[in-house]
């Protein structure tokens, strides 16, 4: 069941960056991703303490568990606003270094920074998958890269790059909502 779960999750991940191609075209894809490269680099490194940080599930089933683990999400959360806002200032001032040639990727980079602030939320998927909870990892497979596409189909024709930010976040909050519910 997994295998199949990874294969529509990864497809969606993919197909997102077609769509963009199609809906933007070559020039506007080629800034959103500089626009999205230092923050999902900083996702990739942050997201790491999620494995290292997630305690030992003993008493998978405990209420007290459960409760521990939505407040180390929540102080992961406003930890997590430090690099954000960082980022936020210093973004002009990397660009100019780094990718001069892209200075209109700035804005969408500090619109997408913002999304790490979702990266605790997996915390719950590393919960649902430790404890095999085959409905939760089921929703969670088609409904956050459901989103995904769908919020490009929306928001990308009417916003833009804007748009394909939007869908991204629009992913995350139904991710927490669903990892919220189950």
């Amino acid at each position: 069941q997994v295998s199949i779960q990874n294969i529509f999750f990864i497809g969606a991940s993919q197909l997102d960056k077609v769509l963009l191609f199609k809906l933007l075209g070559p020039a506007q894809l080629a800034v959103y991703l500089f626009a999205v490269a230092i923050p999902n680099e900083i996702q990739g490194i942050l997201g790491n303490i999620n494995s290292v940080a997630f305690p030992k599930l003993v008493d998978q089933d405990s209420r007290d568990f459960k409760i521990a683990l939505l407040k180390k999400i929540s102080l992961f959360t406003l930890i997590l606003l430090i690099p954000v806002a960082l980022y936020w200032l210093l973004a002009p001032y990397i660009f100019k270094a780094l990718f001069p040639v892209y200075m209109d990727s700035i804005f969408i980079s500090q619109l997408f920074v913002g999304t790490i602030l979702f990266i605790p939320v997996s915390l719950i998927w590393h919960y649902f998958y430790a404890t095999e909870h085959k409905t939760a990892l089921w929703y969670g497979t088609i409904l956050g890269p459901t989103t995904l596409i769908s919020g490009i189909l929306v928001f990308v024709p009417i916003y833009g790059l804007i748009g394909a930010v939007i869908a991204v976040y629009a992913r995350a909050i139904v991710d927490l909502i669903s990892g919220l519910y189950f």
